[in-house]
């Protein structure tokens, strides 16, 4: 018996060619993964800033300010409370003093010094909550002035806070395929931290305000224990005084922080003292003197090697203004003979190199998916066709640079740059507790 197979039959070449088709289509899914890292970091940055901004617009506010009508609607009828029990106790502070000074003959002197203290603990008890305003408000203003101070610096609030633009370039064109995928997840991470910082830093100013709030009313009270003689009662008069200067010099303090995190931010020279100053060292990059080189160069990259002999070219090339520096990025002597080399340091592995090393592809065609620009400008693909086109309008001596691919160097780099700043920032408004206290010498 004789059964007729009529299922297709698949070559491996069919096999192959699927495969590769899958492989291509996975391939362009993750190829704009350099762009979403590069907008997922300016993203968070950006909600940083605008918690930065909530923040030092808070932080400025005076303690009477109208935003906080609510909270003195409580601290006025809790206040006055305190006030009859401050009034109370300054009372009897003033008559244990005379009975216990009675005891002991109580001479006119100690009488009347008494009686001064306690002018004074009214007057200060009557005045507490003024006392108390003056006080924190003298650091709103100390704030306001270190703002205005560095509004004029490199840690002007008002700036931006996104990636500069080599940066961007080199994540968005350097990055793309599995590498990629891990980066965009290891950025992914970078960028929560850059938020949570933003947030740590928002709650540090709410919960000082609601210190601030939680200390106000208590003015009456802690101020009429000024009379009391040390160890009975006097130490409750100097912690609270202390607690308020330390409160109001937070206010100094985390503006400062925030100050000092956007200089690290847009000051590179700063940065380059703890990061690399150059992203990575995967570049080529070679000085333009004339047309011809533009030309050359143009040329290089789209065949390799140098069509000799077209018109286009020859009409576009003077051979004798081509310098020694660009032959040898192109891979030619200055007979126009093709000079055998070989990426050493593999430094565009991964780009080509090895399908350059199998079909003998020389000059920048072994570069096909770098990056290139034209004095800091984008020059791959059609656009350097455009920059060759007008090779004669372009101004010399011109930078041409190619970038391979981004490195991980160049990767951790950048968003160490970014997530190092918004982490001291954060840790810095965390430790001003402890600082002004420090400061003040309180507990």
């Amino acid at each position: 018996m004789h059964i007729q197979n009529n299922m297709p039959m698949f070559s491996i070449s069919d096999i192959w060619d699927t495969v590769s088709a899958a492989g291509s289509e996975i391939s362009d899914i993750f190829s704009n993964t350099g762009s979403w890292c590069a907008e997922l970091i300016n993203s968070a940055l950006s909600l940083y800033q605008n918690f930065v901004n909530v923040a030092l617009k808070v932080i400025q506010y005076k303690v009477d300010s109208p935003s906080f009508t609510d909270f003195w609607t409580l601290i006025d009828l809790i206040s006055r409370v305190f006030g009859i029990v401050g009034t109370s106790i300054l009372l009897f502070a003033f008559l244990y003093r005379v009975f216990d000074e009675a005891l002991q003959q109580m001479d006119i002197w100690t009488f009347s010094k008494s009686v001064i203290r306690l002018n004074i603990g009214v007057v200060l008890v009557n005045n507490a909550l003024t006392i108390v305003k003056a006080i924190l408000n003298a650091g709103v203003n100390l704030a306001s002035g270190i703002y205005r101070i560095a509004s004029g610096t490199s840690a002007d609030f008002s700036n931006s806070l996104v990636l500069d633009d080599i940066s961007f370039r080199r994540l968005a064109t350097g990055v793309s395929g599995i590498k990629g995928v891990f980066t965009f997840v290891l950025y992914l991470f970078g960028a929560l931290v850059v938020i949570v910082c933003g947030v740590a830093i928002v709650v540090a100013v709410y919960q000082r305000i609601f210190t601030m709030f939680m200390l106000i009313p208590f003015a009456p009270f802690s101020i009429s224990t000024y009379p009391m003689p040390d160890w009975k009662g006097h130490e409750i008069f100097q912690g609270y005084i202390k607690s308020i200067i330390r409160t109001s010099m937070e206010a100094a303090l985390i503006t400062a922080a925030l100050a000092f995190s956007f200089i690290l931010i847009h000051s590179g020279t700063t940065m380059q003292e703890l990061f690399p100053a150059e992203i990575d060292d995967t570049q080529v990059t070679v000085t333009v003197h004339n047309a011809s080189e533009l030309n050359v160069l143009y040329y290089s990259r789209e065949y390799g090697r140098l069509p000799f002999g077209t018109t286009r070219f020859d009409d576009a090339v003077n051979w004798d203004e081509v310098s020694d520096e660009v032959l040898s990025v192109i891979n030619y002597n200055r007979n126009k003979e093709i000079v055998t080399q070989t990426d050493t340091g593999n430094v565009f592995n991964g780009i080509n190199s090895e399908v350059s090393a199998i079909f003998d592809v020389v000059g920048l065609k072994k570069y096909k998916n770098a990056v290139m620009t034209l004095d800091d400008h984008d020059v791959s693909g059609s656009l350097f066709q455009i920059a060759a086109a007008s090779s004669n309008r372009q101004s010399y001596p011109a930078s041409f640079t190619i970038y391979g691919e981004l490195s991980w160097l160049g990767i951790l780099t950048i968003l160490l740059r970014v997530v190092f700043p918004c982490a001291v920032a954060a840790s810095c408004i965390k430790g001003v507790e402890g600082l002004s206290a420090k400061i003040v010498g309180g507990y």
